[in-house]
């Protein structure tokens, strides 16, 4: 099967080089390095269970509390999933279930906080395997936020 043009440009416009695309990028590997030998069944297990395992709950505060326009703008609308397709009634049910809990004042802050970064973990999902194009308004919106939170539980796990 030959490669479609839209395949081509959007390859073509990924190995160029966009500042935001590449620190998402050198922020997720760190962040992987931090997650890579923890328990869990899954990526994203793993990745819930760094927060849980690291942070505790006056930090998780903090950093919920520094992030109440990227927690709003993922609300709005929640990242999908890629591998799915966008009519897929699931394509954003996982991201939506996380946003709950995100948004629920009755859970603590870290258990909140890890499903923040499920949240994050799924965005980075949509880049590594190229469904994000950096001329695409919501694609950046959507890097920007997520760094924004990324690089503050980087703070608190790399101190």
């Amino acid at each position: 099967m030959a490669l479609s043009n839209k395949q081509v440009e959007l390859a073509r416009r990924l190995r160029q080089e966009n500042p935001l695309f590449d620190e998402y990028s050198r922020e997720w590997r760190s962040f992987n390095a931090c997650y890579n030998g923890m328990p869990g069944k899954s990526e994203r297990l793993r990745v819930m269970n760094t927060v849980f395992a690291n942070i505790a709950e006056d930090s998780a505060a903090g950093i919920l509390a520094a992030l109440p326009n990227e927690i709003n703008y993922f609300t709005y609308l929640p990242p999908g999933n890629l591998f799915l397709g966008a009519a897929d009634p699931k394509f954003r049910s996982t991201t939506t279930a996380d946003l709950q809990i995100i948004n629920d004042p009755n859970s603590t802050a870290v258990k909140r906080l890890s499903h923040f970064a499920a949240v994050l973990y799924q965005i980075r999902c949509n880049i590594t395997h190229a469904g994000k194009d950096p001329i695409d308004a919501r694609d950046n919106d959507l890097l920007r936020f997520a760094l924004a939170g990324l690089k503050l539980i980087l703070a608190i796990l790399l101190k």
